[in-house]
């Protein structure tokens, strides 16, 4: 199971260099043959898709960094339906990032198909104090059912180090948040 993840975040790895460096020959093309126009459309649009990656440049946590990468990277075309927003590095979880990042791809990658179908949209907020916020907005009443009872087995599953709980269920949209277990921080 580790080696396939470490595969699949090469592969979505490579393909955004590829990506990149493919984008920056066609603008660079578009210089070389006096389309400056074009070429700066073309910047701003690199630029504009590149976006949604930038505040993982803050996150200190390496695992959960490429894995968020890598998960965004594959939804390809649907990236506006995952919107992530960093406050603060989490340097203080750095000796929970394994069962963080296994609980955060536990409750994500039964998700994309129902992203790439546009059944659903994530948002989600890392916060150095306050743990992980998560934002689900379901268009389709299975899938809800589904997410609670995920968000269940899993704070049973993590429960000794990490708590997740549902925060509230209000209409179509479900919030979570992601903090460091309470039996954990009694230790401390």
């Amino acid at each position: 199971m580790p080696g396939d993840h470490l595969h699949k975040m090469i592969v979505a790895h490579r393909y955004l260099r590829h990506d990149f460096m493919n984008d920056l020959q066609v603008i660079s093309g578009y210089i070389q043959i006096g389309q400056s126009e074009k070429a700066l459309i073309y910047t701003k649009k690199v630029a504009s898709s590149m976006e949604v990656f930038n505040p993982l440049a803050k996150l200190s946590l390496p695992l959960l960094q490429s894995y968020i990468l890598s998960y965004i990277t594959l939804l390809n075309s649907t990236r506006e339906y995952f919107c992530l927003s960093i406050d603060g590095d989490m340097s203080s979880w750095q000796e929970d990032e394994l069962p963080l990042t296994m609980l955060v791809k536990e409750l994500f990658d039964p998700l994309s198909a129902s992203i790439i179908a546009r059944d659903l949209e994530i948002q989600m907020k890392v916060c150095e104090h306050s743990g992980i916020e998560i934002r689900f907005l379901c268009y389709c009443n299975e899938l809800m059912d589904e997410l609670i009872e995920t968000v269940n087995v899993l704070n049973n599953t993590y429960q000794e180090r990490i708590e997740i709980r549902l925060v509230e269920k209000s209409g179509s949209c479900l919030f979570i948040n992601i903090t460091r277990g309470v039996k954990l921080l009694a230790t401390k």
